[in-house]
């Protein structure tokens, strides 16, 4: 089970069940942290992006369609930023940690995946969205996937 956290004005934290940060609300951008590197943050995108989808067409009719390539995804650099892409459209912003990262810091550890949701989208859709792909890559985290933690690092 995840929670949603209140982390100050249009910011939320997201812990899992131990109380341990594995993502974040910022106005309408999701992070999901501490992939333990880009193989498990391209595993974790198929169900976060699923999940993510899901809630924006059940709220928002117009919705548009797509089916991403979850086969091609990979890694790209537009030059200033890194970018999970299946060759056609970008999908989510890969955040690394740097070096001199505090470790009380969102994305302290290993990768961090961001999402971006439409402008039009209020701050309960961001925290309903949130926690159904924290769960959703939670699930598959304690399948497969390992994550970093303050204790691996």
């Amino acid at each position: 089970m995840l929670r949603v956290l209140a982390d100050g004005e249009d910011r939320h934290r997201i812990e899992d069940a131990t109380g341990r940060e594995v993502g974040w609300i910022r106005g309408r951008i999701i992070g999901l942290c501490g992939f333990a590197d880009e193989r498990h943050a391209i595993a974790a995108t198929a169900p976060a992006w699923r999940a993510l989808d899901a809630v924006l067409r059940r709220t928002f009719a117009g919705w548009p369609r797509y089916a991403p390539a979850f086969d091609a995804l990979r890694v790209i650099h537009d030059g200033i930023d890194e970018w999970l892409s299946d060759g056609h459209t970008r999908l989510a912003l890969v955040l690394r940690a740097p070096h001199d990262t505090h470790v009380d810091a969102p994305h302290a550890y290993g990768l961090t995946l961001a999402f971006a949701l439409p402008s039009y989208a209020h701050e309960g859709l961001a925290v309903a969205a949130a926690q159904l792909m924290g769960e959703a890559v939670h699930a598959l985290a304690s399948e497969a996937a390992p994550r970093v933690t303050s204790d691996a690092a």
